[in-house]
């Protein structure tokens, strides 16, 4: 009964070795009109200065909590990602599947890519909607980053 309790959670580094994994999964509510806890984690930081191979920053794998409601109003949760960012390499990549539903529309997806460093370009887009069985696919608005200096990048239909 009330409010489910919280967790904060550190593994051990790896001096040698990969660093150690998280899996968690916050509480769920049995109230009706409540939400199910949030989950937030950091992958782990790839932090050796070594100039041939520093180590990456470690993966984060996320599931939006399930709705079991029985109304067209009771959603997945959302997931909300950011990748990682890189001093000298790509930023991390962001790869993004909406929650399908079952008996309505799968979920929207909102995707942007970071701005480019001091001398590189924004980051490319691949986007696919899903199909569908009764009624028309999914929409695409499609727009490219200002370029202040050469041209916007190309959208390809």
């Amino acid at each position: 009964s009330g409010q489910g309790g919280s967790i904060d959670l550190s593994v051990g580094d790896g001096s040698y070795f990969d660093g150690g994994d998280v899996n968690l999964r916050a509480g769920r509510s049995l109230s009706s009109a409540r939400t199910g806890g949030s989950v937030r984690i950091d992958g782990g930081e790839g932090s050796s200065s070594h100039s041939d191979d520093g180590g990456d920053g470690g993966a984060v794998e996320l599931y939006g909590g399930e709705s079991k409601g029985e109304s067209k109003n009771d959603s997945g949760g959302d997931i909300k990602l950011s990748g990682g960012t890189s001093q000298s390499g790509y930023g991390g990549s962001v790869h993004l599947q909406s929650g399908y539903g079952t008996s309505t529309s799968s979920g929207v997806v909102f995707i942007r890519t970071s701005n480019a460093g001091q001398y590189g370009t924004s980051g490319d887009m691949a986007l696919e909607t899903g199909t569908s069985s009764n009624g028309k696919s999914g929409s695409m608005s499609l727009l490219t980053g200002d370029a202040s200096k050469g041209s916007s990048g190309d959208v390809d239909i």
